[in-house]
């Protein structure tokens, strides 16, 4: 019989996808930051044409940015974590037409990262997602293999990109060293 041992914290990040005509995206960052904390680092920003999924509801000009944040998370707290997500995209959202209440203006996929793997929350369940309660799944997007974070085969097409990749390893190294720094406060703990 194994042990149990309780998890280290994880490095949360979210993606954010908006329309680059529509909305503000230092207002959204600065609402990440309200409920979040300090942004840490943040990736290139990509042009979104990988589907046109969203364009109906949000346009068909979208950007797609990913920030890692400086406080690490309890793994408790995902679900919590992807429902202030959701939250947020609704404080974000305009009057739709008569086929619909609303339209999302930004779409925010909240993640988080450990040393060996990039993980997704969703409120979609799928036969490779994991149920973690309140409504929220998990998926493991990318693996940590020979020194760098590889796709698996449902892998969105933009994690898959050299800037994500890049991203994911440079946050990778602060999250090592946040993990190894044993001046870390207390709060981030819980």
């Amino acid at each position: 019989m194994g042990n149990i041992r309780f998890q280290q914290n994880y490095k949360l990040f979210c993606s954010l996808m908006y329309n680059t005509h529509t909305i503000s995206l230092p207002d959204i960052e600065s609402r990440l930051i309200t409920v979040f904390g300090e942004i840490d680092d943040k990736s290139d920003e990509i042009e979104f044409t990988y589907t046109d999924y969203y364009n109906e509801e949000m346009g068909s000009t979208l950007n797609k940015v990913i920030y890692s944040f400086a406080n690490l998370i309890n793994p408790e707290k995902l679900p919590e974590i992807k429902i202030k997500t959701n939250s947020i995209e609704e404080e974000f959202c305009r009057e739709g037409d008569q086929s619909r209440s609303f339209k999302r203006m930004v779409n925010l996929d909240p993640g988080y990262l450990t040393l060996s793997k990039i993980a997704l929350l969703t409120t979609k369940d799928y036969s490779h997602r994991i149920y973690l309660g309140r409504g929220i799944h998990c998926e493991v997007t990318l693996i940590y293999k020979n020194k760098s974070y590889t796709p698996l085969e449902w892998t969105y097409p933009d994690y898959r990109t050299l800037e994500f990749t890049t991203f994911f390893n440079r946050v990778r190294e602060k999250y090592k060293s946040q993990l190894s720094d044993s001046s870390t406060p207390e709060h981030l703990n819980s």
